[in-house]
């Protein structure tokens, strides 16, 4: 049975969602099926030959059963989706994840795989041009469509891998966000609201983390008119709208573009990902807070240009040496020179503010991740666990292990 217009079809409409859909043989299979799986990441990262590569594709392929659908993750959590044809071909979907991107995320599994943090940055950026599905019962029901026109037959079984059992695939439903009957309000709470939010504009710009924690218990969801029949689609525009005003807070509060770039592009993704509009709530709130933040740890308004120079690139390059004559060499400027400007400008040496920056990285890495106190310790700059716990403990009076607690 030829089945190339279903498999186009698939092919075509899984693609609007960004997911892969590929065909391959094994007898056709060459190092040029390497565009097929995101194991190519593993050559760059772990340095897997290409002959490994394919051995391990054909392993993979070469144990799946006729009418079965296979469900299966790679070393870092992403999914595909395995179906045998009747010719000895095989569809791949995939990849794609079920879990929103965020950099802890990636952090836990480069420590899980040991790679390094310096080659985290690949993966980073695999991550964010891997597709995110969410609850994938939505993908597994166009398949079920797709396997039981192409193999004439509802008795086909569903083995997943994450679980360890087989289930049989069928009718799985998505069920979509419940109506917020408070979603619409009064129209004395929308300027309320209008008002909160120019308060926090401000309040970003200047740096004021109290201020902007008090005002934000004051909105929610609720707060908010329904322009379309979409509430999440609602919210969705909101974020989106806040994260550019926000953006523009930050800046005008002295923020260098680089980092809001970064801060920006994060938040873009989290946005595309929420699950419902409920969900908004706490997102909302950490596009404020975040951004506050930003205009608080980074702002280097009013500095000489290469004192803000200076400071963009230690924050840029924890990980790396940051003696005050390397970043002198960095900048073309002679340590001297740099050393008294930057006292002057900052009211502490280069040294200690590296030390300082890089202890406020740890305390956020301690606190948003699982990562080993030696992995954090790497991820700061430095090498030696023994000096980074008397380092944190001077700054913060507690060691890491304790501060974790």
């Amino acid at each position: 049975m030829s089945y190339e217009a279903e498999f186009n079809l698939l092919r075509k409409t899984l693609g609007k969602n960004r997911i892969n859909v590929r065909l391959i043989s094994l007898k056709d299979l060459t190092s040029a099926t390497e565009d097929a799986f995101n194991e190519i990441l593993i050559i760059s990262l772990k340095k897997m030959s290409m002959k490994d590569l394919v051995d391990h594709i054909i392993n993979v392929i070469s144990k799946l059963k006729d009418h079965t659908i296979y469900r299966v993750f790679d070393l870092f959590d992403f999914h595909y989706l395995f179906l045998k044809m009747h010719d000895e071909k095989f569809v791949v979907v995939g990849p794609y994840s079920t879990t929103p991107y965020s950099n802890e995320t990636v952090m836990n599994i480069c420590e899980k795989n040991n790679i390094p943090p310096k080659r985290q940055k690949y993966l980073n950026d695999y991550y964010m041009n891997v597709p995110y599905v969410g609850e994938d019962d939505i993908l597994f029901s166009i398949i079920d469509a797709f396997a039981e026109i192409v193999w004439n037959t509802t008795a086909f079984s569903f083995v997943d891998s994450l679980e360890n059992t087989a289930l049989q695939l069928s009718g799985l439903e998505q069920t979509p966000d419940s109506y917020d009957e408070n979603f619409i309000n009064t129209m004395h709470i929308i300027e309320q609201r209008y008002a909160y939010e120019n308060k926090l504009i401000r309040a970003v710009k200047e740096g004021q983390i109290h201020v902007v924690k008090s005002i934000m218990t004051g909105i929610n969801s609720s707060n908010f008119k329904m322009r379309t029949p979409d509430h999440l689609r609602d919210m969705k525009n909101y974020c989106i709208i806040t994260n550019t005003l926000l953006r523009k807070a930050a800046e005008s509060g002295g923020v260098h573009p680089v980092y809001l770039d970064n801060v920006s592009s994060s938040f873009a993704l989290q946005i595309e990902q929420l699950p419902s509009a409920k969900a908004s709530n706490a997102l909302i709130r950490s596009l404020f807070i975040t951004y506050c933040n930003l205009v608080r740890n980074n702002t280097t308004k009013g500095l000489l240009p290469i004192v803000q120079e200076a400071v963009l690139y230690i924050s840029n390059n924890l990980y790396n040496d940051l003696s005050l004559n390397t970043v002198a060499e960095s900048l073309s400027v002679s340590k001297g020179y740099l050393s008294a400007v930057f006292k002057k400008e900052m009211g502490k040496t280069l040294t200690e503010f590296v030390a300082e920056k890089r202890i406020n990285h740890a305390i956020h890495l301690l606190t948003t991740t699982q990562l080993q106190v030696q992995t954090i310790a790497l991820h700061c700059g430095f090498p030696d666990r023994q000096y980074f716990s008397k380092t944190f403990k001077r700054i913060t009076g507690k060691t890491p292990k304790d501060f974790r607690k």
